[in-house]
């Protein structure tokens, strides 16, 4: 289904252990919608040095687990990519770096 609409909000909710993200927005006709991505996959980039060993970094970074005791959550990287991005004006290798819950964003960052 394809549906043309302008976002004005974004929320963030947690269902069964996963991240979701709901989309509030107007339709062109200004119809009230609300689109909802259970599959968002939180992640961040990671910006590496030119002579960075890339492969071994990513590799690296699947093996970060941060259990937060007071939560009673793991967190952990579920999957790595490495990638070109444009970093000011210049082209640089970074990691993308996918988390199993958005929660732990700041932990491992």
């Amino acid at each position: 289904m394809e549906l043309e609409f302008f976002p004005v909000d974004v929320e963030q909710y947690f269902h069964e252990k996963r991240s979701c993200i709901a989309l509030f927005g107007r339709t062109l006709d200004g119809k009230k919608v609300c689109v909802i991505d259970q599959q968002y996959q939180p992640y961040f980039f990671a910006i590496l040095h030119e002579d960075a060993p890339a492969r071994v970094l990513a590799q690296a970074f699947e093996e970060i687990k941060i259990t937060d005791a007071e939560e009673g959550e793991v967190y952990c990287v579920t999957d790595t990519e490495v990638v070109k991005k444009n970093f000011i004006g210049k082209e640089v290798t970074a990691i993308k770096i996918v988390l199993n819950d958005s929660r732990g964003l700041k932990k491992v960052r």
